[in-house]
């Protein structure tokens, strides 16, 4: 079987999508499958090199519109042999609902990856006609083979914007474990990621340090990329609580310095309203970081399982609690379990057998 793969950006943007597309794309190379990345083109940013392989290839074919929402593939079915699964990505956008459409018509099934983006507080951001965008998600939905989710949990988000959506394939994505541990001594609890306040919750997590005591507050070292002006709001927010001795918000961070910082951390934090997966978070288990997460994100559950971190409700009463758990906890034996959950879980050739055994039962039912 061969994996067609299409998203627009696949090549022009940097992203846990992207990340996401081309480790998949490399892990099924890995298994003996081709896979074939189709995108519209574009300076290319991603993948990294790692991921260019035989029997992986990616062409950029002709698109209409000039951006995300008005993307639409031409006559995308030109691309696709007999026996082709195509694969889509994300959602919300036109260019998945024509690319959808070109794969009926030519016969192929396709499956849709969704990347988390019908969590509510995405669905809240959705600009209008919503009542339109509901109808052709559902379609979009409903005539998939198959639903590829990263944690099980997010099936109740998929049935209730489409019930009539079929069965789902649950394989989250998988982690190459390096040779990178954490030591800490740094004196400070790290995060890292884009600065959305409301969505990776730095509002929460600020405004629960201002609540402790500040004898009890911990330094923490905020790192990340802007994205829409959520930089600037967290600056203004940690001036306004006055927590400028205790948190100190910077740009992104790379390579080896990123390394060393989240080795050296007291620990990670992860206050996020919701989330797909968690990349970053991903990083800092694998390494053996201790880790305070929300537990209201989808890897929560498993984390639980595994007792592999400090779980706390996205609030200011729950993190500033789960800070101080963190704090009394034993950080190497935390750790410990947070590397060893990482471990068990998200070994690529296992996660890729998993796929590939469920697009298969999906396309022996349609």
């Amino acid at each position: 079987m061969r994996f067609v793969s299409y998203y627009p950006r696949a090549i022009s943007d940097s992203s846990g999508v992207t990340e996401a597309l081309w480790g998949w794309a490399a892990a099924l190379v890995d298994a003996g499958h081709d896979v074939l990345v189709l995108h519209a083109g574009g300076e290319r940013r991603s993948p990294p090199p790692a991921h260019e392989r035989p029997g992986l290839a990616d062409e950029a074919i002709p698109h209409r519109g000039s951006g995300r929402t008005t993307y639409r593939p031409v006559e995308l079915e030109r691309w696709l042999a007999p026996g082709d699964l195509l694969v889509l990505h994300e959602g919300w956008v036109m260019s998945n609902l024509v690319a959808a459409r070109a794969a009926r018509r030519a016969g192929n099934p396709y499956v849709l990856t969704p990347h988390g983006v019908y969590e509510p507080g995405i669905r809240r951001m959705l600009k209008p006609p919503l009542r339109l965008r509901n109808v052709v998600e559902r379609w979009v939905v409903e005539h998939a083979a198959a639903i590829h989710v990263v944690f099980d949990s997010e099936g109740r988000l998929i049935r209730g914007l489409a019930p009539g959506a079929p069965p789902l394939i649950v394989a989250p994505i998988g982690f190459t474990m390096g040779s990178d541990r954490w030591t800490g001594g740094g004196g400070y609890l790290a995060w890292i990621g884009r600065y959305e306040p409301t969505h990776k919750g730095l509002d929460i997590l600020i405004d629960a340090v201002a609540g402790l005591d500040p004898g009890e507050r911990p330094t923490v070292e905020l790192r990340g990329p802007d994205f829409n002006g959520g930089y600037g709001r967290t600056l203004d927010q940690i001036a306004r609580l006055g927590l400028g001795e205790w948190i100190h918000a910077e740009g992104p961070v790379a390579g080896e310095a990123k390394a060393t910082f989240l080795a050296r951390s007291d620990g990670f934090l992860m206050p996020s309203r919701w989330e797909g997966y968690g990349i970053a978070l991903v990083e800092n288990l694998a390494i053996g970081a201790p880790c305070l997460v929300s537990d209201a994100i989808h890897i929560a559950g498993p984390i639980a399982a595994a007792d592999a971190a400090i779980l706390a409700p996205p609030t200011v009463a729950g993190m500033a609690d789960g800070l101080r758990r963190l704090r009394e906890a034993d950080s190497a034996d935390l750790g410990a379990r947070g590397r060893a959950f990482v471990e068990s879980t998200f070994a690529w050739p296992a996660l890729a057998a998993a796929f590939v055994a469920g697009v298969e039962r999906a396309t022996r039912r349609t």
